[in-house]
């Protein structure tokens, strides 16, 4: 069931302050409009180095073939988190 507005609000206060919990917006420099975002979560495991499961990626349709999604998932964010992976959560 998805969260209404308010409670998506609530959920995003909350995930913002704990530090295991990535929020990457991306936006249009002219007009400031939000264009894509990529939540995602720090995770460790037995046999692997800390890494990100993507948990939403979202870009708008019109912004499709414009090279927002590849920046939103590129690698130099990841290393620069000093984390050597990106999955996605399934």
């Amino acid at each position: 069931m998805l969260f209404s507005p308010e409670e998506t609000a609530r959920q995003l206060a909350k995930l913002s302050q704990d530090s295991h919990h990535y929020l990457l917006g991306f936006e249009d420099s002219s007009s400031h409009d939000l264009l894509g975002y990529v939540h995602a979560e720090v995770y460790e495991s037995l046999y692997s180095k800390p890494g990100f499961n993507i948990l939403a990626f979202s870009c708008f349709a019109s912004n499709t073939g414009s090279g927002y999604r590849k920046k939103l998932c590129s690698k130099d964010w990841n290393k620069k988190q000093k984390n050597e992976a990106i999955t996605l959560f399934a």
